[in-house]
């Protein structure tokens, strides 16, 4: 807090009761007495006559002093009472009614620290960190639901302005909602992490929640498991395993041989008993890829003659298999256009990935904003797809 002011505006004066020890208590606050200043501001307040102005510059000496003393309660009691005389004028008084939010905080007392960062918004002069100082009030007050909308309210304005939301407003917010019980505005939460601070430690804890959807099937896994290398954060030797066995459920042993080969390079084979396994399993997968790739002419014709997409969309897989990204890309494409598909949103999907694999982002964005599907797991990978991209 700013030292206070002893000469006060022309129309407010200090009365000749109260002049003296009020000028011995800013002589004593110059010269860093503060104890001295603080006994002669409680002289003038007390003194025979006094006026409110009176009282107003005693609390603007108290309120200094027994800030520099360390005493935060008295400190904030003088800041009250200075907010409250009505002699405050409008910019020192939206100064103060933030400083002594922050005050309030410190000493614990977060209803008050709530209601007074409120004043300071409704008044116009909050910055971020009244409105932090605010979420976190409610928060500490166990007051969840409160604060969540709080939060959510503040950075939907702010995207709404064009400005990134501050980290720790959306890490608030992803909490409230957490202690709340709303796991669906938890998850927004965690998606706007996602998008302003892309960090790994957010993409895990995203890809985790992903996983726990209820309704997930082997198609959705494989998918997840695909998001997870591309924001590498795929490390367990149980998943690189998972995701090998899937590819080679779905049909696609030429994406399991190259899972595993990046798990190997990854070191996350660490235990014997999963090396050995995944060393079996890689030594399998090579032949039928080998044998995939032999038999790609084949399913090539196929798919021309096909009535349906299916078989262009099982060719495209394929493709991605093999790292022929582009050409799975293209191959999904007239499988859709074809269409006839059994699951079309697995396949837009993954004609998306196809487009990252081969570089070209604006028509992966194409491709997974296209994703139209009641299955929501398929939606929301399409939302994260392109969360990624961005």
């Amino acid at each position: 807090m700013a030292s206070p002011v002893w000469a006060a505006e022309a129309k407010n004066t200090v009365s000749k009761a109260a002049a003296k020890p009020l000028k011995a208590g800013s002589d004593a606050m110059s010269a860093k007495n503060y104890a001295e200043c603080v006994t002669k501001a409680k002289e003038g307040a007390a003194a025979n006559g006094h006026t409110a102005f009176d009282t107003f510059v005693a609390n603007q000496l108290l309120g200094y002093c027994y800030a520099k003393l360390g005493n935060s309660a008295e400190a904030a009691t003088a800041y009250d009472a200075q907010l409250n005389s009505g002699f405050l004028p409008a910019d020192q008084a939206a100064t103060m009614t933030k400083t002594l939010a922050g005050v309030y905080y410190t000493q614990k007392d977060y209803a008050k620290s709530a209601e007074l960062g409120n004043r300071a918004i409704k008044a116009g002069s909050a910055d971020a960190d009244t409105y932090t100082l605010v979420g976190q009030s409610l928060y500490l007050q166990n007051k969840y639901a409160e604060t969540a909308k709080f939060m959510a309210d503040y950075v939907s304005d702010q995207e709404k302005r064009g400005q990134q939301p501050k980290e720790q407003s959306l890490v608030l917010m992803r909490g409230a909602y957490e202690k709340a019980g709303n796991a669906t505005g938890a998850a927004d939460g965690l998606e706007k992490l996602v998008m302003y601070y892309p960090k790994k430690e957010y993409w895990k804890n995203l890809m985790y929640s992903l996983r726990r959807m209820p309704g997930m099937n082997d198609r959705h896994t494989l998918q997840v498991y695909r998001l997870m290398i591309a924001n590498q954060t795929m490390e367990d030797a149980s998943d690189f395993s998972e995701m090998a066995e899937l590819a080679v459920a779905g049909g696609n042993p030429a994406e399991a041989q190259k899972v595993l080969e990046a798990g190997f390079a990854a070191n996350a084979f660490t235990v014997q008993r999963d090396k050995d396994r995944a060393t079996r399993m890689l030594e399998s997968v090579k032949k039928s890829a080998a044998t995939d790739l032999a038999n790609l002419p084949k399913l090539e014709s196929e798919a021309k003659s096909a009535k349906t997409g299916d078989v262009q969309a099982a060719l495209g897989s394929a493709y991605l298999g093999f790292g022929k990204n582009q050409e799975a890309a293209d191959a999904i494409g007239a499988a859709l256009a074809k269409g006839g598909l059994k699951n079309a949103a697995d396949a837009q999907l993954t004609q998306g990935v196809a487009y990252v694999r081969a570089g070209n982002k604006a028509e992966a964005l194409k491709a997974f904003k296209a994703v139209k599907s009641d299955d929501m797991i398929y939606m929301r990978l399409a939302k994260l797809w392109s969360l990624h991209v961005q």
